[in-house]
């Protein structure tokens, strides 16, 4: 190993523990269907990893948008952040795969400006951290996500992205390095997620994904992860078509089940998941909301380096266990998937992760390439039906274990 490769897996996994530590004490004081779309979406082919997927417009294209647009102005959105007609004509005279006169599509691009949403690519310094970019909401109310992904420009320095609204006060293009990763206090929402290489989603006909009215502040907390000495320029932005509400037959969103509690190192007393073994980490799930049926359509599990596997399992009111998620996990290769289930009244869902560390060092919960997560991410409605609002060092509402 190199002395930079070294000398960044230490800074990372310091990054990792003392976020820890910081969350820990902000808290004391406050056969499935696969109908996932292609790979994400290369906004520069020449430079880009990432595989194509629906074909996508730029920012600079919105004048060729329908006559029928809803204004961003009316939305709370800046000029910038006008909509695009998802059946836009493209540079290269293609046109996305929707179609509809109806569906409109925003960028909410990374940027160097911390004034405004401009047009220069955010440089990214040596190292890992996370940026928190900060818009308006640009589409009009009852509006519904209908698909999301990435447009990534310089995938390499890409690690995975987290789109909450919150009550934050923050004006529209501003953006700053996280001190303290994590949104307590400001009723975070969880919108949309990423991680590296993951497809574009593309949800069922029926279902569409509950967004944030106008007056709620748009939070992109993107982790970027860059390995070599030298800062990297990048423009990717995040992509979500909507359409209006009454386009769709079930209204959801997506909820955190899972755990941020990996133990502890016996042997050194550290926190994490011990060091060269296999390990594994469960929770259980019980909705807050009860008397109704709560509806799974889908599953995106977020794992780092050392995840192997995701299970989910319903506790059946019967006694038994129905398994309706068991997938090896391969970071860079894992995939979402859409199967529907119920969960009835008094029914649980438990999640199980497992690891295999490879490294010498205990492995704790943390936003760090280097740390861990085990969430599986869950396409459901009615929206916000399956939570607890469990405590989450990330701060995010929408979580049940």
């Amino acid at each position: 190993m190199t002395t930079r490769s070294r000398t960044l897996r230490f800074r990372s996994g310091v990054l990792g523990w003392c976020w820890l530590c910081a969350a820990c004490a902000a808290a004391e004081t406050a056969p499935p269907v696969d109908r996932s779309a292609a790979g994400s979406i290369a906004a520069n082919s020449d430079t880009s990893t990432a595989a194509a997927a629906p074909a996508q417009p730029s920012m600079k294209q919105t004048d060729e948008r329908a006559d029928n647009a809803p204004a961003a102005a009316a939305a709370g959105g800046s000029a910038a952040m006008q909509p695009i007609a998802a059946n836009a004509e493209l540079g290269s005279g293609s046109t996305s795969a929707s179609g509809r006169s109806d569906e409109f599509c925003y960028l909410l691009k990374v940027h160097q400006s911390t004034r405004e949403v401009d047009d220069a690519p955010f440089e990214v310094m040596a190292g890992e951290f996370s940026e928190q970019f900060y818009y308006n909401v640009p589409w009009p109310a009852d509006s519904v996500a209908v698909s999301y992904g990435t447009v990534a420009d310089n995938a390499a320095v890409s690690h995975h992205w987290f789109l909450f609204s919150t009550t934050e006060q923050q004006p529209e293009g501003s953006h700053f390095t996280a001190p303290l990763p994590t949104l307590l206090g400001h009723d975070p929402q969880l919108v949309a997620s990423w991680a590296a290489f993951d497809p574009y989603v593309t949800l069922p006909d029926d279902f569409g994904l509950e967004l944030p009215a106008p007056g709620r502040t748009l939070h992109l907390r993107w982790h970027f992860f860059n390995s070599t000495d030298m800062p990297q320029r990048d423009a990717s932005a995040v992509r979500i078509c909507t359409l209006p509400k009454a386009k769709r037959s079930h209204i959801g969103s997506i909820s955190m089940l899972g755990t941020e509690d990996f133990g502890s190192d016996n042997a050194t007393g550290l926190i994490g998941m011990p060091p060269q073994q296999d390990s594994g980490f469960s929770s259980t799930c019980s909705p807050s909301r009860s008397g109704q049926p709560i509806h799974i359509v889908g599953f995106d599990p977020h794992m780092h380096r050392l995840g192997r596997r995701m299970t989910s399992a319903i506790d059946r009111s019967n006694g038994s266990t129905e398994v309706i998620y068991d997938q090896p996990f391969d970071f860079g290769n894992a995939k979402h998937q859409f199967s529907e289930h119920v969960l009835m009244p008094g029914e649980t869902l438990s999640t199980r992760c497992s690891f295999f560390n490879d490294t010498k060092l205990a492995v704790p919960y943390g936003e760090s390439g280097l740390a861990e997560m085990c969430y599986q991410l869950i396409f459901h409605y009615p929206a916000r039906s399956l939570t607890n609002q469990a405590f989450s060092l990330l701060g995010a509402t929408d979580t049940c274990w």
